[in-house]
């Protein structure tokens, strides 16, 4: 059971580094905790298999064990993160169900705020952004008397790190969507000639 869990912790890792940089996991804590999930599962299963084998009185040597264990982090890794990601996606895309053709780049999720980079089919990403009713920012600030929350965050989050690159994209469009009520906004930095979204959601 320590041996396949050691090797679980030597493998899960890289992969899991792995599927952020492919854009199949969020970084953060989805990373964290699929990778979390990915080693207890190897190492149940590994546990059991060399019980089972055993008491048939079958031969369960290190390279059984490091075999089985490479192959269930891959699998395991591979079908956490599709259905995290999926789950992520649901979220900046409700109400309407995640369309066909998106791409993800790369996405992260910390505490309360949530952070993704995809492109699309252009009719799909206008579709989502009618659906979810988000407005258009202009890039100038409004009247004294105005709202300025829209604006601020037009200028908050055009700022890049790491990944977070929307000011690199040409003449991108700003939606922003705020919920009072529930204490959360959600704002898309759109390039409609690449048909590419950086979206985010704050708590």
């Amino acid at each position: 059971m320590l041996a396949s869990a050691g090797l679980a912790l030597l493998l899960v890792p890289g992969l899991a580094w792995l599927a952020c940089s492919g854009g199949y996991l969020f970084s953060g804590i989805s990373t964290f905790a699929i990778a979390l999930v990915a080693v207890v599962v190897c190492t149940v299963v590994t546990t059991a298999t060399a019980i089972v084998l055993r008491r048939r009185q079958k031969y369960f040597g290190w390279r059984t064990l490091f075999l089985e264990v490479a192959v269930l982090s891959f699998v395991a890794i591979g079908i956490l993160s599709w259905l995290d990601t999926r789950q992520a996606l649901q979220i900046f895309m409700a109400p309407s169900p995640v369309p066909k053709g998106l791409r993800v780049h790369q996405g992260r999720c910390v505490l309360f705020n949530s952070y993704v980079h995809f492109t699309g089919p252009a009719d799909a990403i206008a579709a989502l952004i009618e659906s979810k009713g988000l407005v258009e920012v202009p890039a100038e600030p409004p009247p004294e008397t105005s709202d300025y929350s829209a604006w601020g965050s037009r200028e908050r989050m055009k700022d890049s790190w790491g990944w977070w690159q929307p000011a690199t994209m040409s003449q991108p469009k700003f939606f922003f969507l705020s919920h009072p009520g529930q204490q959360w906004c959600e704002g898309w930095w759109v390039n409609e000639a690449k048909n590419e979204v950086y979206a985010f959601i704050a708590g």
